[in-house]
């Protein structure tokens, strides 16, 4: 839809809604879209506690600070890490051509970290480092 990216008040009905649905963790995605749900998910009872939401694109609690009450973590591009290799890479004349395909990875739990069970915490770390080594392979091909 059109306000996939753009729309802070159809992305807080939605959270609202899947709140309203029983969810208690909500990965809101999607630009300024995305950041109103997270807003909306920190307004909720029980935000922090029995209520959770996940942010996009770069550390949301950074970003989006109205939300640290619920943001577990963010799924992050690590777009300071991929932009100064590209810029390191030009400056050297080894800049690659095509689609650039950097590092990705979580934020920190910040306020929610006393939240988040030792075992999970210990599985997100096992699976982080599958992914990394190419031990877990996701069936998606790059390049």
């Amino acid at each position: 839809p059109n306000n996939a990216f753009n729309d802070p008040e159809w992305g807080a009905a939605e959270a609202k809604k899947q709140l309203s649905q029983g969810n208690d963790i909500i990965f809101a995605a999607g630009g300024k879209t995305g950041n109103g749900g997270l807003i909306e998910i920190a307004k909720a009872q029980g935000a922090g506690e029995t209520v959770f939401c996940i942010g996009v694109d770069t550390d949301q609690y950074q970003t989006v600070p109205e939300a640290a009450k619920c943001l577990i973590t963010s799924a992050e591009k690590k777009l300071k890490e991929g932009t100064a290799t590209l810029v390191t890479q030009a400056h050297d004349g080894e800049f690659p051509g095509g689609n650039y395909f950097g590092n990705v990875g979580l934020a920190p739990f910040h306020d929610t970290d006393a939240a988040v069970p030792t075992e999970v915490k210990d599985k997100v770390a096992e699976v982080i480092a599958g992914l990394q080594d190419g031990s877990i392979q996701t069936g998606v091909t790059l390049g």
